[in-house]
């Protein structure tokens, strides 16, 4: 309380938040094997979500560097996805920005945001209603920009 002793403060997480992490014996810089590890980690979130029932709205790939610097990069979608070529082409348009510095040693992959995922009925061929679903454009447009600060 007076500040005389060192008080380590825990952040509080919820149960609920999913991730998935991947810790490197050797440290990873090159852009191909940032995505290609991106890619895998969005393949077991999915497979975790779609365990939950739930559908992702907004993710974090939060980037550990060997110097102790953070890094992160959001994602977010307009509405509950469990597409993991969606997911993915969301995460590697991104990871351009990640400055791996003296190289990376971690990789974790956070459901920051996750609904249940309401799957939508298919309509019969009597009825023929043609929609088109401009959610992916919004979810390109609202990514742009949207980097979250270092933590």
């Amino acid at each position: 309380m007076f500040g005389r002793i060192c008080e380590p403060i825990d952040p509080i997480r919820t149960a609920e938040l999913i991730e998935v992490s991947r810790a490197f014996a050797e440290p990873i810089g090159a852009a191909e094997t940032i995505d290609k590890y991106v890619g895998r980690l969005v393949v077991q979130l999915i497979e975790e979500l779609q365990r939950r029932g739930l559908g992702v709205r907004r993710a974090d790939l939060i980037v550990e560097k060997v110097d102790g610097a953070r890094q992160a990069i959001r994602a977010g979608t307009v509405k509950p996805v469990r597409d993991v070529a969606w997911l993915t082409k969301l995460f590697r348009d991104r990871t351009g920005k990640i400055e791996p510095g003296f190289g990376i040693e971690k990789l974790t992959l956070v459901a920051v945001m996750a609904e249940p995922l309401e799957e939508r009925q298919k309509s019969s061929s009597l009825v023929e209603d043609e929609v088109t679903d401009v959610t992916p454009l919004i979810d390109i447009y609202g990514n742009r920009g949207s980097e979250k600060p270092p933590s």
